[in-house]
């Protein structure tokens, strides 16, 4: 999947006089729609859990249209009932992991192994999580220091994943207002004609540009969810661009210049001297990079320089 409505990518190609334009690719993993209501559907989901925690971002759809051809799940049309459910069983399945676990540590420390002291710091940072879990509080603050943040992020635990929801909808219903109670993991949500934004996207442009308005939308949800992904996976975007190629990059907010580089190529890294870097407001306002250049706004920056969002970097490096 590829974010290509980036308007700051498309006027850096311009800019740059770019023959070729990469932009940031995703890889999504569709699962099927998860049936607690039955025992067949438990296994189903059962058999999918390990792959669902190895994903970076959770988007979790439920569903608010009518439709007397598609059968709704438990008779109800209820995205509330229906988020919670989901909700809920990440929890069970956070603390299954986290029992188990915990019950294979309290065997382990009787004994004098060696890894008895690592053991030891561990069983207690997962009693803590699940204490936390127990009584419906987020796990996010539970991790005293960084060492405890890495060490529970080995565990994948689904409460632990950022999480966007989708609320499926009808084309008539595009406007209303859905107040979903969420919690603390759910960064953010979006509401989703899919079926008429489906239809919206074989038309040619002229043509959904007019069924858009008068339907009232402005654009189409795909550009809002890929907002709500950029901003819940904490990335900012930065840029390489020349005339052979204007890529975007996704980095996680916080990151040096040297490890922009690493993104790109390891070489680039281990050789790394500078990062000669300008912004994108900077970029347009001079209108090339000769004029930014000129006015001062490209600067030599180095190995521990934090990458900003918008960024347009150009490594130089030595191996």
């Amino acid at each position: 999947m590829h974010y290509e409505n980036d308007e700051r990518l498309h006027k850096i190609a311009e800019i740059y006089k770019s023959r070729k334009i990469t932009t940031i690719s995703f890889e999504l993993m569709d699962f099927p729609g998860f049936d607690f209501a039955s025992p067949s559907g438990r296994d189903q989901i059962r058999r999918h859990i390990a792959d669902v925690r190895q994903c970076d971002l959770l988007i979790l759809v439920v569903r608010a249209f009518e439709n007397d051809a598609v059968p709704p799940y438990r008779n109800r049309i209820d995205p509330q009932a229906d988020l919670n459910e989901l909700m809920e069983e990440f929890v069970f399945a956070d603390m299954d992991q986290l029992t188990r676990r915990i019950e294979k540590l309290e065997v382990s420390v009787k004994k004098p192994t060696p890894n008895r002291e690592n053991d030891i710091k561990e069983l207690d940072l997962l009693k803590r999580c699940l204490g936390a879990l127990e009584e419906g509080k987020s796990i996010e603050n539970v991790p005293a220091n960084e060492h405890e943040k890495k060490m529970l992020k080995t565990f994948a635990l689904l409460t632990q994943h950022p999480i966007v929801v989708i609320i499926n909808i009808d084309e008539n219903q595009i406007g209303k207002d859905f107040d979903l109670q969420v919690g603390g993991m759910v960064k953010g949500s979006a509401v989703c004609a899919g079926r008429f934004e489906q239809e919206l996207n074989q038309l040619e442009a002229q043509d959904r540009e007019a069924f858009m308005a008068e339907a009232g939308l402005t654009e189409l949800s795909r550009d809002e969810i890929f907002r709500l992904i950029f901003s819940s996976l904490n990335m900012v975007t930065f840029y390489t661009a020349g005339d052979n190629e204007a890529r975007a990059w996704l980095l996680e907010s916080g990151s040096t210049a040297v490890e922009a580089a690493g993104k790109i190529h390891t070489d680039i890294a281990r050789g790394f001297i500078r990062a000669e870097t300008v912004s994108y407001d900077d970029i347009v306002s001079c209108g090339s990079e000769k004029q930014a250049k000129q006015e001062g706004k490209l600067r030599a920056e180095g190995k521990e320089y934090i990458v900003k969002d918008g960024d347009i970097i150009l490594f130089r490096f030595n191996v």
